[in-house]
């Protein structure tokens, strides 16, 4: 009876899915899908960084959050886009901006939002493919703004 109970209660647990890693920054919740890796995080400039790493480092998220200090997204990205190499005017849906960026010889996207006083930034280098789990994960409770839609 021991062996067919301990079968069981084995079988229960394999049964049950594992679940995904996930990490935290300023509120903000991203899933690390198997591989990822936060592969730095830093406080700089009132500001909480980060950079995930897909294991082989052949695709980047980095994420940055912090205060707006009453600065519109639109005047924001002004700014910012120039700075992290964009190629494109950055392109404005429903109060988020994206805009394409070009550093070295590598290609990415960039991501603003604004929400409970704050920005967050999204900067994916390499395949965006690869990137999505992350970015389609995201959630903030506080601040649902933030999160990319």
């Amino acid at each position: 009876m021991k062996k067919i109970l301990l079968a069981w209660l084995l079988l229960l647990l394999l049964s049950v899915p594992s679940l995904a890693a996930e990490k935290e920054l300023d509120g903000i919740f991203f899933p690390l899908p198997e591989g990822w890796q936060v592969a730095e995080e830093y406080k700089a400039g009132g500001g909480e960084h980060m950079i995930l790493d897909n294991g082989d480092s052949s695709v980047l998220l980095s994420v940055s959050v912090a205060p707006d200090g009453g600065t519109s997204a639109r005047d924001f990205v002004g700014v910012l886009a120039p700075v992290l190499g964009a190629t494109d005017e950055p392109v404005e849906h429903e109060g988020q901006y994206g805009f394409a960026i070009r550093q070295e010889d590598q290609e990415g996207f960039c991501f603003l939002t604004q929400g409970g006083g704050r920005f967050l930034v999204l900067c994916v280098m390499g395949d965006m493919e690869q990137a999505l789990p992350i970015v389609e994960g995201m959630r903030c409770p506080a601040a649902p703004a933030l999160v990319i839609k």
